[in-house]
C-alpha cells in the first residue's frame, strides 16, 4: 500500500501542475501573477491547482486504475458523514511538499475563496506524510547546503517562494 499511496500522490502532483499549467481558474491564474512574475517558479515548485469540482481528482484516480480504498488512504480524498468521497483540496492553488528524496509526499493547499473554512489547508497523516516531519522546500534547500552553510526558516510556502524569488535558495517552511 505504500508504494501505490507515494504512486498516487505523484499522479496528483501531476494533476494538479496540469490544471494550473492547462486550465487554470481565473482565480488562480491572478492570485499567481500578484505573486509570482515568472511561469519557472511554477514549474520549479511544480504548483498546481485543485478544481472546484468535489471529484476530479478523485475520478482520475480511479481511471488511472487505483481503488477507492487505496485513495482513501492516499489522504487526498475523504468520506463524509452520508459516504460519499470527496476530493480534499477544491478550488485552491496546491503546493507540493517532497520528502528529501524528493518524492511527493504531501500538500498544502492555499484557498482561493474568501468563504473558505481554511486559508490554508494540509494533506491529512499518513503512511507517507507527517507534518511535523517535514519542511516545504526542504528538498530543493538539501541540494543547496554545500553551497550555503545556512538555512532560512520561514512560515509559510509563499515566504518560501518569495525568498527563492530574490535567489534566497537555502529556505524551508
Amino acid at each position: 500500500v505504500l508504494l501505490k499511496v507515494l504512486e498516487i500522490q505523484e499522479l496528483a502532483s501531476n494533476y494538479y501542475f496540469d490544471c494550473i499549467n492547462n486550465n487554470p481558474s481565473k482565480k488562480a491564474t491572478l492570485f499567481l501573477k500578484n505573486r509570482i512574475s515568472f511561469k519557472e517558479i511554477i514549474n520549479n515548485f511544480r504548483l498546481g491547482y485543485a478544481t472546484e469540482s468535489n471529484r476530479d481528482l478523485f475520478n482520475f484516480l480511479q481511471k488511472k486504475g487505483y481503488e477507492k480504498n487505496t485513495i482513501l488512504s492516499s489522504g487526498l480524498c475523504a468520506k463524509n458523514e452520508k459516504g460519499d468521497i470527496y476530493d480534499r483540496f477544491r478550488d485552491r492553488i496546491i503546493f507540493p511538499i517532497f520528502n528529501s528524496s524528493n518524492r511527493v509526499v504531501g500538500f498544502g493547499g492555499r484557498a482561493l475563496n474568501s468563504s473558505a473554512n481554511a486559508k490554508y489547508l494540509n494533506s491529512s497523516e499518513t503512511e507517507v506524510f507527517q507534518k511535523r516531519k517535514l519542511l516545504f522546500n526542504e528538498n530543493n534547500c538539501l541540494k543547496n547546503l554545500k553551497k550555503n552553510s545556512a538555512v532560512i526558516i520561514v512560515e509559510g510556502y509563499m515566504d518560501v517562494i518569495g525568498l527563492t524569488k530574490i535567489g534566497l535558495k537555502n529556505c524551508m517552511a
